[in-house]
């Protein structure tokens, strides 16, 4: 007898549909102010390298093979 009542008042007071985007993120506010400086203040053009690949970063390669995807 005390289930019943008890699902009755949980069922009126608990929403039945939650949704992802319904659900507050604690996220801290954005900084307002910034802390370092930006790269193109310190860096110049000249200190960039003339190519880059991620297929060789001091003898790593940060790429993943290639996939043929349209196979059906």
């Amino acid at each position: 007898m005390l289930l019943p009542l008890l699902l009755l008042i949980l069922s009126s007071i608990v929403p039945l549909h939650l949704h992802a985007q319904d659900l507050a993120i604690p996220y801290p506010p954005p900084s307002s102010h910034i802390i370092h400086p930006l790269p193109h203040h310190y860096i110049t053009e000249d200190e960039l390298p003339q190519t880059f690949t991620w297929q060789n970063v001091n003898g790593n390669s940060y790429l993943t093979r290639m996939r043929n995807q349209h196979i059906p």
